[in-house]
């Protein structure tokens, strides 16, 4: 049996579970809408929630992703306890930091507050802290429930973790039908405090069954924690980077006034949903796949599969990237019953946006499996900052949905930097991969809109629910048949796979 074919089932299977999340997400984000719309209090839980996000990524992350990694080589090297006892007091690190995170908050909340928020008013600002403060609970919950996944998948479970988080998206939504009405926003801090302890009560309990040294307090020893952190240390550049711009992104969106922070999260929130999937197929799939090949000094296999991956990804970015652009009027009737015209230009450049992303992540994952993490950190500081520059310098000078086109420019520069400092045989077939993807994504773009505008938006009625989801639909599967073409067009090597499936079909239906 081929040694990577149980990474590639195992994919698929969290790539359903992932799916199945992601629609429940998008139940929960249809919700928000209805509830809490584009509030002054939709826009304090979108910036509190980002600004925990900026300090988990920026300080944790690190960690989190190379987690797995190191805690599998020190348990080959010093044994399953040791690794245990290391892990134990990572943990026990983690405590004292989530104490000294909340104790600086304190005393520099109003600092804080003020920088984050400068286009919020006085009212507005008190809410915010308010707001920050009872969150605190999911941010140290969060942060528990990512190195405990990390743990319990170096075991080989990786199931129980992504079902028992299902029940976070169904009870965000029983909690915004049913306390909404009494509670308001504060319904959706009550339900990420329930998920988080109910998450992290359950990976404990599953963990102490796979290890009985396992403790999630062990304050002794905390020196070990340090065979985690010195490894992780190169990385912490990038994702602290990362979430600078993201509060810089908010704090710059707050300057156009009530809900603009609310407007463009919902419209990256639609970004973001793919981007879960997308998330978590490719670490686990593609960086172990591309590091055993750069282990054996295997060049070709190398280029080959991070070939294939690449086009096997793009085809599904693209999909989303045509969606989210031919059909932005529907999006926003879907939001908001009406059309709103800087939410429609916001998910145009995000969805140019998410194919870089995309092909970002990729590129970024072969550089970590080629060890030339130093290379990755430049392209992902470098895009993070120009597009920082940016905010800072135009913020003021164009319209809200210019902020898409500022993080577009970053994310470009990245992909960019990435694919230039790539090592691989044959770079050349890469390009012209990249090259042919992106021509596909452009065609494919104006062809679906062409048709959009002339033939369905006169056939389709306007301004429902139901005509705005069939549309959606309808333009999904014209982009997945040219798509196909385009596989045919460039003579692509999944040409042969989708042959081979129709002749089976054919094959079947004429025994039958």
């Amino acid at each position: 049996m081929n040694f990577f074919s149980s990474p590639r089932r195992i994919s698929m299977a969290l790539s359903i579970l992932r799916f199945t999340k992601m629609f429940l997400g998008v139940i929960v984000l249809l919700l928000s809408v209805k509830y809490f719309g584009t509030s002054y209090e939709r826009d304090s839980w979108v910036i509190s929630i980002a600004f925990f996000g900026m300090i988990i990524q920026g300080a944790y992350a690190p960690i989190n992703d190379t987690f797995r990694t190191r805690f599998i080589y020190l348990k080959s090297k010093l044994g399953e306890a040791d690794a245990i006892k290391s892990t134990n007091s990572l943990l026990s690190f983690f405590w004292i930091t989530f104490f000294v995170i909340s104790i600086v908050l304190f005393l520099m909340k109003d600092n804080i507050i003020e920088t984050i928020t400068p286009g919020f008013g006085s009212n507005e600002q008190r809410f915010l802290t308010i707001m920050i403060f009872s969150l605190i609970p999911y941010f140290i919950f969060q942060q528990l429930t990512n190195i405990l996944t990390a743990l319990l998948n170096t075991y080989e479970s990786y199931f129980y973790p992504e079902l028992i988080s299902l029940t976070a998206s169904l009870i965000n939504i029983l909690a915004i039908i049913l306390l909404s009405s009494s509670l308001g926003i504060y319904s959706l801090v009550l339900a990420t405090s329930i998920n988080g302890f109910i998450l992290t009560t359950a990976l404990t309990i599953l963990l102490k069954k796979k290890s009985l040294g396992f403790s999630l307090f062990s304050f002794h020893d905390i020196s070990k924690a340090k065979q985690f952190i010195s490894f992780s240390l190169p990385i912490y550049l990038a994702a602290f980077s990362t979430q600078i711009y993201q509060m810089t992104e908010k704090a710059t969106c707050t300057k156009f006034g009530t809900g603009s922070v609310s407007l463009f999260d919902y419209a990256r929130q639609i970004m973001n949903l793919p981007w879960v999937v997308f998330s978590a197929i490719i670490p686990l799939v593609l960086t172990p796949l591309l590091s055993k090949c750069f282990i054996d000094k295997d060049e070709k296999t190398f280029s080959i599969e991070l070939r294939r991956f690449t086009r096997m990804l793009m085809f599904f970015s693209i999909l989303i990237a045509v969606i989210m652009i031919a059909n932005n009027e529907q999006f926003s009737f879907l939001f908001f019953n009406e059309r709103d015209q800087e939410f429609e230009n916001i998910l145009v450049f995000l969805g140019i946006t998410i194919n870089f992303i995309i092909l970002g992540l990729i590129c970024g994952q072969s550089l970590i499996a080629e060890n030339r993490i130093k290379h990755y950190v430049i392209g992902v500081v470098a895009g993070n900052l120009i597009s920082m520059i940016l905010c800072f310098t135009f913020g003021d000078s164009f319209p809200l949905f210019s902020v898409s086109i500022f993080y577009l420019i970053g994310q470009v520069l990245t992909t960019i930097l990435l694919i230039i400092f790539l090592k691989i045989f044959n770079k050349r077939s890469f390009i012209l991969d990249v090259y042919h993807l992106f021509l596909t994504f452009i065609g494919i773009t104006c062809i679906t809109h062409i048709t959009h505008y002339f033939l369905l938006s006169p056939l389709i009625p306007k301004n429902s629910v139901i005509s705005s989801i069939s549309d959606i639909i309808l333009c999904s599967i014209l982009s997945i048949l040219l798509i196909l073409s385009a596989v045919f067009l460039f003579n692509m090597e999944e040409k042969n796979i989708i042959l081979r499936f129709i002749l089976k079909i054919f094959k079947h239906k004429t025994n039958y």
